[in-house]
């Protein structure tokens, strides 16, 4: 075996360890903050604890990297004024919604069961952290994806929502 094929090998035993000890660090890092954000954005006692990292998500997700492509319904690079419209008009009909949340792409902090939010709350949490909250909806089945990026400032919002079920109940809401 040659001197680059054994340090290939190496490294390959030893990513799955090091790519926990790089979320416990995250976590630790970053995890109390963001649990603190949805607590606040929510008005429901949320912990870090609630978090469950190694929980795997009820909807397989492949988001694309530019959201305007994303299948589904899609609401991409809007003001906060009308991410707020589109979450209440989602609220009215669906009423309060149960079921999971986390952050898109921060597989170190994991998922938290809630119940009885408003879908506007997400906004707030996409807001306060600028990142992307999931919402896994029990009934109907399916997820909504708040966005927030500051950049670009007049429209760092987008609304996205996956599931067919969850699809068919919403989309009134973006026509």
């Amino acid at each position: 075996m040659n001197k680059d094929s054994t340090t290939t090998t190496r490294r390959t035993k030893r990513a799955p360890f090091s790519q926990s000890r790089e979320a416990a660090r995250m976590r630790a890092c970053h995890g109390q903050r963001l649990a603190g954000i949805v607590a606040s954005a929510t008005g429901k006692r949320v912990a870090l604890e609630d978090f469950q990292p190694g929980r795997e998500h009820p909807i397989p997700l492949d988001w694309p990297t530019e959201i305007a492509h994303s299948p589904g319904l899609v609401l991409p690079y809007i003001a906060r004024d009308v991410a707020h419209a589109l979450l209440e008009d989602m609220q009215a009909s669906l009423g309060r919604i149960d079921g999971v949340i986390g952050f898109h792409g921060n597989r170190f902090l994991g998922l938290a069961d809630l119940q009885d939010i408003s879908p506007t709350s997400l906004l707030e949490a996409a807001e306060a952290s600028e990142d992307s909250v999931l919402f896994y909806l029990d009934d109907p089945r399916g997820v909504l994806l708040v966005d927030c990026y500051s950049c670009p400032p007049a429209h760092p919002f987008s609304v996205a929502v996956r599931g067919e079920a969850l699809i068919q109940r919403l989309q009134h809401c973006f026509e």
